[in-house]
Formats: structure tokens, sequence, C-alpha cells
């Protein structure tokens, strides 16, 4: 009894280890805010002991995708990022990139090894770039109300906030296309987009029309219909509808 009881805490250790284990970020990052942990990657912090990255069959993580055209991430190259967990701790200068097909970060820690970030564990992380010289910054955010196919988990990159806050969805699916001719399967990652308006703690698909929109911010009507009437907000595209966000959040 004592022999088979022994073997099946191995056995379920072994099965726990393998899985996708959900560690409690709150409690570990308390017990380093005192030490001024602040850098990923840094000596302080074993960044092993907060995140267990696996595969769905318990083995050893990849990040590439084989067989597949194209690449599943909002940026395929990592950049340098800012990552908030959900506990509220904040590191800098993380290099990242977000995997667009898992909804996943992806970190590079020293010496080039790469780990995957467990789902529910960031809040936010913003990813800084540049575009022909010029810099970009990209905030995205997690934890906003199910909607569609999108859960709290999905990202979301802020292209407005305030009251009102302006988002997108940028999801990768993996698609299979047959040649007609050949017979041959081919798989690629396509992109998808959607927008939404988070408003008065309930997430809303973005119709490009004029009363749809109005009517989700009727409190400041008056004031918004004076401004599309000056700066002849066409609701045809999401520039014009963030640049109508934009003006609601100074107000």
């Amino acid at each position: 009894m004592k022999k088979g009881s022994f073997y099946f805490k191995i056995m379920r250790s072994f099965f726990l280890l393998c899985g996708l284990i959900y560690i409690n970020l709150s409690a570990l990052s308390q017990g380093r805010i005192n030490r001024g942990a602040g850098t990923l990657g840094a000596d302080r912090i074993s960044w092993d002991d907060q995140f267990i990255i696996v595969d769905k069959n318990g083995g050893s993580f990849h990040s590439y995708y084989d067989g597949i055209e194209g690449n599943p991430f909002f940026i395929e190259s990592f950049r340098p990022t800012t990552i908030k967990l959900v506990s509220g701790l904040e590191f800098k200068n993380v290099t990242a990139r977000l995997d667009l097909y898992k909804q996943m970060i992806q970190v590079k820690l020293n010496g080039d090894t790469v780990k995957m970030i467990l789902p529910g564990s960031i809040a936010e992380v913003i990813f800084y770039d540049s575009v022909q010289s010029m810099p970009c910054v990209y905030k995205f955010q997690t934890g906003y109300p199910e909607i569609d196919n999108l859960n709290r988990n999905n990202f979301y990159l802020v292209l407005s906030d305030g009251p009102v806050t302006l988002l997108k969805s940028s999801i990768k699916k993996i698609n299979k296309t047959k040649n007609e001719m050949s017979g041959e399967v081919s798989s690629q990652f396509d992109s998808y987009e959607d927008h939404y308006l988070y408003v008065k703690y309930e997430m809303k698909r973005i119709k490009k029309d004029k009363e749809y929109i109005l009517n989700l911010l009727s409190d400041k009507r008056k004031e918004l219909e004076t401004y599309i009437a000056a700066q002849k907000i066409n609701f045809k595209s999401i520039d014009s509808i963030k640049k109508l966000i934009d003006h609601y959040n100074s107000l």
C-alpha cells in the first residue's frame, strides 16, 4: 500500500509538471516587490518559477510553426516592451513579441531563451517600434468582457483611451488552401480584424454608422454633433471614428 501510494504521488507530480499550470503570480510577485526587481531577466528574478512553458502534449515549447506560410505575430521580430502583470507589477525593457494565433506573449530571456507567458498573466503590454525612423508605440490590453468569440485573455490594441476605449481585435488563424490542379494542400496564416468600443463597462462592436455611435455617446451628443460638422467626420473609416472618440475623451 505504501509503495502504491508513493507511485501515485510520483505520477501525479509528473502530470502536474507536464500540464499547463497556472501560477499565482500575485503571490509570487509580491515577494519580489520589496527587492526592487523591475527588469525581466534580471538576476533577482527567476522567471522559471513564474511561468511553466509547454506545448499541448507536455513537451518543450517551440516558437515556430512548421509548414505554415506567414507568421502568427503582431510584429515578427522581438521588440522592446513594457509588461504589466495582472498583479500590478510592471517590468520595463522586456524583449517580447505577441503571438496573435495563440493570443500569448513570447519573451526572450538572457541567452536568447524564448518562453511564452501563460494566458491570464498579463494585463498590458506596450511595444516600442519605429516606422521609417519614426517611433511608434502600440499598447495592448487584456481583461475586457467576452464578446463574439473573444474572451478576457484576448489582446486588444488600444486606439483611444479614456472614458470610452476604442479597441482593435487582431487575430490570426491557420487556413488551408487546395490547389485545384495538383491537389496539393497548403496552410497559411490569415489575419482577421474587428473594432470595438468599451463603454459603460460593456463591449460594443463598431458599426460605421453615425446614429449608432452617437447613441453610444449620447451624454455628449450635442458637442459631438458640432465637432462632426466642423471636422466633416464621415464614419466610413476607423480613422475618422477614432478622431471622434479622441475628441469625446477630451471633453
